[in-house]
């Protein structure tokens, strides 16, 4: 099995799993491959057992909010907005200030230097 199945398989049955959550249908094994037959989609029947466990229990739109909220970054995620409104810019962020360089160095500070 190629590299390119693989991809495809996984998202003609991401894509049927989505189809089958909005029609408030179980996300089944059997369903999965229903979609795909009706699709004209052909795909190893592993790939629709293996997706039928993994999203056994599981709320698909929970999922994909919290991976899309995840992807935008920190400060999204954080405050729950998805639009983008709301971030500080980043000339308003919080920035370390940097230290005063002394003169002396570490070791005078410490009684003794390297070689000594």
């Amino acid at each position: 099995m190629d590299k390119d199945t693989v991809v495809e398989s996984q998202h003609a049955c991401t894509y049927a799993a989505l189809l089958l959550s909005d029609g408030g249908a179980e996300i089944t094994a059997l369903n999965l491959m229903k979609v795909m037959r009706a699709a004209n989609v052909e795909i190893e029947p592993f790939w629709a057992d293996l997706f039928a466990n993994a999203l056994s229990g599981r709320d698909i739109h929970e999922l994909v909010v919290k991976a899309a909220l995840e992807g935008q970054g920190p400060a999204t995620a954080t405050n729950g907005n998805s639009s983008g409104q709301g971030q500080k810019p980043a000339e308003e962020e919080k920035k370390e200030e940097p230290r005063p360089v002394s003169s002396d160095s570490d070791s005078d500070d410490m009684g003794f230097g390297l070689f000594d």
